[in-house]
């Protein structure tokens, strides 16, 4: 399917227009191209299917922070946005004197988004500084807000006493499971599934059943023995194409594993999508044929 699309693309006239726009003059200059802009409309895609989860990230830090319109924040807003720089500015960063606010405090005015470059420049603030995109801006604002929530700890760090690490264990593992496994027998079940090891009893657990429900499922065997006598061929990772680079060769194997695995999810979603389609057909269909009655159907 992927690739018929790619084909259909490749063949409409748009796609040749930009191909002549980008000089493009071989048909592996096609693909390459293809692939770099798949992998940003993928990247866009996903931004906008985990928009609700960003957004609901950045309200229960604006909560933390008490901000009071945390419950009805929303980032795409642009005045919303200006006066939450506004309030995270007077309330929690001060990075500024008063005096040199006004800048910021003209939320309406058309210079706005050079005085809001100038402050990020003077916070240090690594992240891109566009409010054009919509990946960026949540980048952004994630930082900004986890920053003030920082400077108001470090504020208020009397207020927040210090939790053991044995407390917040306990506290994060939850209750103990119904087989009652050990930290050891849990480590030990984790190796034997070839799981790293995690000091948090309940990560540990979501990881081995997760890991346990993938693989160990009646139809997960039933496909493993169907398949037992395949040969498969092996890719190794340095030659899977990841379609950007960021520069650090460790990340770029861990983008490289989160895509493949993404592309494994979205073949199981197409097969099941086909299961469907099949078994919607088996019920609206009917091929019988009647030669004596010259008709189709019973």
């Amino acid at each position: 399917r992927g690739l018929h699309l790619c084909v259909c693309f490749i063949r409409g006239s748009s796609f040749r227009r930009w191909c002549a726009c980008e000089k493009v003059q071989s048909s592996f200059e096609y693909l390459v191209l293809l692939q770099q802009k798949a992998v940003t409309w993928l990247e866009k895609d996903a931004v906008c299917k985990l928009a609700p989860l960003l957004v609901e990230m950045l309200q229960r830090k604006l909560q933390a922070l008490r901000y009071p319109h945390a419950d009805k924040f929303d980032p795409m807003n642009d005045g919303q946005l200006r006066n939450l720089v506004v309030w995270l500015e007077d309330t929690k960063i001060c990075k500024y004197k008063i005096e040199d606010r006004s800048a910021l405090r003209e939320v309406d005015a058309v210079s706005w988004g050079v005085a809001f470059n100038t402050y990020l420049t003077d916070l240090e603030c690594p992240r891109d500084s566009s409010l054009e995109l919509r990946e960026s801006r949540y980048e952004l604002l994630d930082w900004l807000i986890g920053h003030a929530v920082s400077l108001h700890y470090a504020d208020n760090a009397a207020a927040y006493p210090v939790v053991p690490a044995e407390a917040a264990d306990a506290a994060s593992s939850g209750p103990p499971p119904p087989l009652e496994l050990s930290q050891e027998e849990l480590n030990e079940l984790a190796a034997v599934l070839e799981l790293p090891t995690h000091a948090d009893y309940g990560v540990l657990l979501r990881a081995v059943t997760n890991v346990l429900t993938s693989k160990f499922s009646p139809g997960a065997v039933s496909a493993a023995v169907a398949a037992k006598d395949e040969v498969r061929r092996e890719i190794p990772l340095d030659y899977t194409p990841l379609g950007f680079a960021t520069g650090d060769r460790g990340l770029d194997k861990a983008c490289k594993v989160l895509r493949l695995l993404h592309i494994s999810d979205l073949r199981d979603l197409q097969t099941k999508i086909n299961e469907l389609i099949v078994a919607v057909q088996n019920l609206t269909a009917n091929p019988v044929t009647n030669s004596r009655l010259g008709k189709v159907g019973t």
